[in-house]
């Protein structure tokens, strides 16, 4: 395991228990504003407080190592020319090793999915995270009086909730084709036992 995995065992285990702090403290927060309202307010009250600073929370935690791995990827394919990046981005896409193994091209191609296949599930916590701590901001207002900001409200949770939802299998696609394209690398690499 890499150091690079290694930051991203640290991220996991930092950020949830980030996020879980957060939630409990945006909940006793949200309680402590909710005291005076109606019942269906004050636990969206609660609720929202406690999703929003925790989705917040998580997603600063994992920021700084988000950052670091992009600047990581980045240098995998520096200096290779514009047709040198496109052959590795479709390599990985169809999971089709580089040819012959041992060339820089392949080297590259190699690790970059080896960085992609763990960047790319914190990318997609951090994006998770972020939208539960905007929406969930706007937990209390589904329920106010006002039709204007209780319409907008419903918009920006559906637009947040249906983004999600279509982000989430597309992310999970590409770190499916990054750990894919990184084992046909590795087993295409590595020495054939003689018989």
């Amino acid at each position: 395991m890499g150091e690079l995995e290694l930051k991203a065992r640290r991220a996991w285990r930092r950020t949830t228990l980030l996020a879980l702090i957060g939630a409990v403290v945006g909940a006793v927060i949200g309680g402590l504003l909710a005291t005076t309202e109606s019942g269906a307010v004050a636990v969206l009250t609660v609720v929202g407080f406690g999703a929003s600073v925790g989705g917040l929370a998580g997603t600063f935690s994992i920021l700084a190592t988000t950052i670091g791995m992009s600047t990581a990827m980045q240098t995998t394919t520096a200096g290779l020319s514009p047709a040198g990046k496109r052959m590795v981005t479709q390599a990985i896409k169809t999971g089709s090793p580089i040819q012959p193994p041992e060339s820089d091209l392949a080297l590259r191609a190699r690790e970059h999915a080896r960085l992609l296949s763990t960047y790319q599930p914190l990318a997609l916590a951090q994006f998770l995270l972020l939208y539960v701590g905007i929406a969930g901001i706007q937990f209390p207002r589904l329920a106010d009086e006002d039709v204007f900001g209780s319409a907008f409200t419903r918009f920006l949770c559906a637009a947040l909730l249906i983004t999600a939802l279509i982000m989430t299998p597309i992310l999970l696609r590409a770190v499916r084709r990054s750990r894919r394209y990184l084992h046909a690398a590795t087993v295409v690499a590595s020495p054939v036992p003689r018989a």
